[in-house]
């Protein structure tokens, strides 16, 4: 099943249950929040993709590493890009996390527990690519019920998978266009 087909699927059951009596809990629906929060994850991951076909090179790096490498040697334009970059997850971070808890109620307990009992004092982030989402997987699967509505999880893992079989059909793809290419 590919992300596109898992969405779909999502909104057909999220309208199957709106037709038969059910309630949105918010405007954004449960589903949509957890495509939020991977598309938040991933800008978190991946922000600078770029290249041309040809004899460029793709280039994936991580914002954090891209922080690190500017150093005192930073042009303008390379401080101004990630400034950018960095405001634009931080608003996204925002808007997430106004809808987090209505999906992850027991979330704020749950956290105060786990600082309690590591004796740990809450530290924000200094930079939103290090801000921690606290998606469903990031919770063990016992405190799900407590933490999380009960259709969070499940969500995820189907959009989880989803990204697992695009990122196979990608590295097929990439694979027999080496193997043509040989």
């Amino acid at each position: 099943m590919t992300e596109a087909k898992a969405k779909k699927e999502l909104a057909e059951e999220e309208k199957k249950c709106l037709a038969a009596g059910g309630i949105s809990v918010h405007s954004t629906n449960a589903s949509a929040f957890v495509v939020m929060g991977l598309e938040i994850e991933e800008t978190q991951l991946v922000v600078i993709s770029f290249g041309i076909v040809g004899n460029q090179i793709f280039c994936r790096r991580r914002l954090c590493r891209l922080a690190k490498g500017i150093g005192s040697n930073a042009t303008a334009w390379q401080e101004g890009g990630l400034t950018e970059q960095r405001n634009q997850l931080t608003n996204h971070i925002q808007v997430w996390e106004q809808i987090l808890f209505i999906y992850m109620p027991g979330l704020l307990q749950y956290r105060a527990e786990l600082r309690a009992a590591n004796g740990d004092s809450p530290i924000a982030a200094e930079h939103p690519e290090e801000a921690e989402l606290w998606l469903p997987s990031q919770i063990p699967v016992e405190e799900h019920r407590r933490v999380c509505s009960e259709v969070v999880p499940t969500i995820e893992e189907k959009l989880r998978t989803a990204q697992c079989h695009n990122a196979l059909e990608s590295l097929r793809h990439v694979l027999k266009v080496e193997s043509r290419l040989i």
